[in-house]
C-alpha cells in the first residue's frame, strides 16, 4: 500500500503511526504536531504544541493516546552530536487524536525525556529523563504518581511496563 499526502512543506522531524495503521502523527521543525488520515489524508488535527522541534511522537497501545515533546535534545560539538543535559522545562503534551484534542500537559518536565511508554491498560505513562530520573503520570487524570530521583546513582535510559501490568 502506499499513501501519499501532502504535508506543510516545513522539515518533518518526528513521525508516528497508530497500532491500527489508521493515523499518522506527524511533528515538525517549527512545533506543530498533526494527525492524519493514512488513508485520505485528512488532517485529524493540527495544531503548534512546542516552542521547538518536535523530536517525540509516540501512541499508546490501542492509540487512544498519543504523546508528543522535544525528546532528547542535541548539541552539535564539532564534527558529533551529543545529548545536552539541558535543565530547561519542557511541555510534554498527551493528546486523544481521533477527537482532536489535547488530553493534558507535563509542563514541568525538566530534562529531556529519553523514553516513554504506556502501560497496556493506557492508564500510566512512564517517562526516563536525562540525569536519571523517572516519572510515571495518571493518564485519565494527568498527573503525576511516582518521581525516582536518584542522579547518583545509576542513571535510566529506558522505560517499560510489563506486558501484564494489571
Amino acid at each position: 500500500i502506499q499513501y501519499e499526502w501532502k504535508l506543510r512543506g516545513e522539515l518533518v522531524t518526528a513521525l508516528a503511526i497508530d497500532p491500527s495503521e489508521s493515523l499518522v502523527a506527524v511533528g515538525y521543525e517549527t512545533g506543530v504536531v498533526e494527525a492524519i488520515g493514512l488513508s485520505d489524508g485528512h488532517r485529524v488535527f493540527s495544531q503548534t504544541a512546542h516552542n521547538a522541534p518536535v523530536k517525540l511522537l509516540k501512541f499508546s497501545p490501542s492509540g487512544e493516546y498519543l504523546v508528543s515533546g522535544l525528546g532528547l535534545m542535541e548539541t552539535v560539538v564539532t564534527t558529533r552530536t551529543v545529548p545536552r543535559r539541558d535543565p530547561t522545562p519542557q511541555r510534554l503534551t498527551v493528546w486523544q487524536p481521533r477527537l482532536g484534542r489535547r488530553h493534558f500537559e507535563i509542563n514541568d518536565a525538566v530534562g529531556s525525556p529519553q523514553s516513554v511508554s504506556f502501560n497496556s491498560s493506557e492508564t500510566r505513562l512512564a517517562l526516563a529523563k536525562v540525569g536519571g530520573s523517572l516519572e510515571v503520570y495518571d493518564t485519565m487524570l494527568g498527573v503525576r504518581l511516582l518521581t525516582f530521583d536518584d542522579e547518583h546513582c545509576c542513571p535510566a535510559s529506558a522505560v517499560s511496563f510489563h506486558p501484564r501490568d494489571d
